[in-house]
């Protein structure tokens, strides 16, 4: 009978502890969605790019680099679907998915996931690196076909405009993304595991 009980009050723990997990992944995949839809918000127009500078690129790699790959897509595709239902939180309004910016939008998706399979696999400042640097040529480079399939203009030109200008600015969110990991994650394994 004390064995019945004994698997009884073990089951019961693992349980909670497994639902306590699922909550918190969830709330985090929320949080890193909110967290993209403020930081499209936070954005400076160019006057010779139909694409403005925000902070998305950074908390976009972020959701991978901390949630890991599952956490992370599942952050932008929850981002991708408030916005396609009409929420305001693309920089443009839902028009942003089918415009100048729509192929960035996709790259989320991507960028989080291949960042957060590469955060994983080299723990670190390097692959911290890496995996910011991985994750956002993803997000320029399905900005940049988009833009060129959008507007049909050459190659090079929408690199110049959509991509080029914003390599200062991924230097410092690189730069920001490291100091941030070597905070976060530590600080989510702990939340995560209960410690």
């Amino acid at each position: 009978m004390r064995t019945v009980s004994r698997s009884l009050a073990l089951s019961t723990v693992f349980e909670h502890s497994v639902a306590r997990r699922i909550a918190l992944q969830a709330a985090a995949v929320c949080g890193f969605a909110g967290l993209t839809a403020v930081s499209a918000h936070v954005r400076i127009p160019l006057p010779f790019s139909p694409v403005p500078i925000t902070l998305q690129t950074l908390t976009v790699v972020l959701a991978g680099l901390i949630l890991g790959a599952g956490g992370g897509v599942a952050s932008q595709a929850l981002y991708i679907g408030l916005g396609a239902v009409g929420l305001p939180v693309f920089a443009g309004g839902a028009a942003a998915m089918f415009g100048p910016t729509g192929g960035y939008i996709v790259g989320f998706v991507i960028a989080a996931t291949i960042a957060g399979a590469i955060g994983r696999r080299v723990t670190g400042t390097a692959g911290t690196a890496a995996a910011f640097a991985t994750g956002t040529f993803i997000i320029h480079a399905c900005g940049v076909v988009w833009l060129w399939a959008l507007t049909h203009q050459a190659v090079g030109h929408c690199i110049a405009v959509g991509a080029l200008p914003f390599v200062p600015g991924e230097a410092l969110k690189l730069v920001a993304a490291i100091g941030l990991v070597r905070v976060m994650r530590p600080a989510w394994e702990r939340i995560r595991e209960g410690r």
